[in-house]
């Protein structure tokens, strides 16, 4: 699933790292872990989910 994800990552953005296309695939993989955990009560915690996309969107941006 990652894999494909960054494949469609780097079609889509050609002028950026492999590593941010491995931390967007990575990314919504959590998101959509914790939208299936969160239906049960178990997983991130929306503000922990919160801090960690903040953290990837700076790291993208400090990048372009």
């Amino acid at each position: 699933m990652i894999n494909e994800k960054v494949l469609q990552y780097k079609q889509r953005y050609t002028d950026k790292d492999v590593q941010d296309f491995l931390a967007m695939a990575a990314l919504q993989y959590v998101i959509k872990t914790h939208r299936r955990r969160g239906k049960t009560g178990k997983g991130l915690s929306s503000d922990a989910l919160k801090e960690l996309i903040q953290k990837i969107d700076a790291v993208l941006e400090a990048k372009e």
